[in-house]
């Protein structure tokens, strides 16, 4: 491990890419907190909330932060003013994640309602709230052309949706019944789709007749994230079993175990994962602390 980022006094659930070098954590202390990827000893608290932060979204263009709670609000703020604009409040469940559109027009909020809903850019106005889940709704990607999006459900399906009129596609069984599908993520040439479960799998889909092409016990316990690096030569996945590991993209074999025995590791559950570029790795749990890794492989 390089450096590690402490301070806050909650898990970190929420890690987010801000301008530069500096990116943005949300944790169970209801607090998001700016870094410098260079300075890990100057975190700066840009937000409270007023419950557990587990989504944030950076709306880069009108220096506008987005911050999804537990309790199902949205914070609004503003990062030139430093203060809350609004509170948007669309569910009382959970707010997962949220996601720009590719086109960067739509907001895409994941709730743990089981449903997705869509927000105008501009304005933050509800367009569509699409129910898929019996479940949570815990992550999402688009496709290519992004002519398609895909959504991990609590039940362990993935939902394919088309982005035209928010219809519903194929759907498929991605893991064991009743094990959430936590993370996905699509190959370099976007013909597979990888989803990560709460049963420990990464599984591999085809993306031309949804089967399924290989199944990996990638972990002891739940995956919470997978992220490729920016030239997609390593895969790196984070779960519940307190490791971080990276994986060919090619074979998903592993290449590198991130643990406290031989790398000073997380002592708790890894949550997310961001990579700055092709080699730095960030990756935050519920130690409360964020790590970054620097890879030679």
């Amino acid at each position: 491990m390089s450096s590690r980022f402490t301070g806050h006094q909650g898990s970190v659930y929420s890690l987010i890419r801000g301008e530069g070098n500096s990116f943005y954590t949300g944790s169970g202390d209801k607090l998001v907190v700016k870094w410098n990827a260079d300075m890990p000893d100057e975190g700066e608290v840009v937000a409270r909330a007023s419950d557990a932060v587990y989504g944030l979204l950076l709306l880069k263009e009108e220096n506008i932060l987005l911050v999804g709670q537990a309790g199902g609000g949205i914070h609004i703020i503003s990062l030139n003013e430093r203060a809350e604009k609004r509170l948007l409040k669309i569910t009382h469940t959970s707010i997962f994640s949220m996601e720009l559109s590719p086109d960067g027009k739509f907001i895409f909020v994941l709730t743990g309602d089981g449903s997705f809903y869509v927000l105008e850019r501009g304005t933050l106005n509800q367009l569509a709230n699409v129910k898929i889940s019996s479940s949570k709704v815990r992550c999402m990607i688009f496709n290519a052309d992004a002519s398609k999006a895909y959504f991990g459900c609590g039940e362990g399906a993935v939902q394919e949706i088309n982005m035209n009129g928010f219809s519903f596609g194929k759907r498929w069984q991605a893991h064991q019944q009743g094990f959430s599908v936590n993370a996905l993520t699509l190959t370099p040439e976007n013909d597979f789709i990888l989803t990560g479960s709460r049963d420990a799998h990464i599984n591999k889909y085809s993306l031309s007749n949804y089967k399924l092409v290989q199944s990996v016990p990638a972990h002891n316990y739940a995956i919470y994230d997978l992220a490729f690096n920016g030239d997609a030569s390593m895969l790196a996945s984070a779960s519940r079993d307190k490791t971080v590991k990276i994986w060919d993209p090619e074979s998903l074999e592993v290449m590198i175990r991130l643990e406290k025995q031989e790398a000073d590791g997380h002592v708790n559950s890894v949550n997310k994962l961001l990579w700055l570029n092709n080699t730095d790795l960030l990756s935050a749990g519920d130690d409360r602390s964020i790590a970054l890794w620097k890879m030679s492989v």
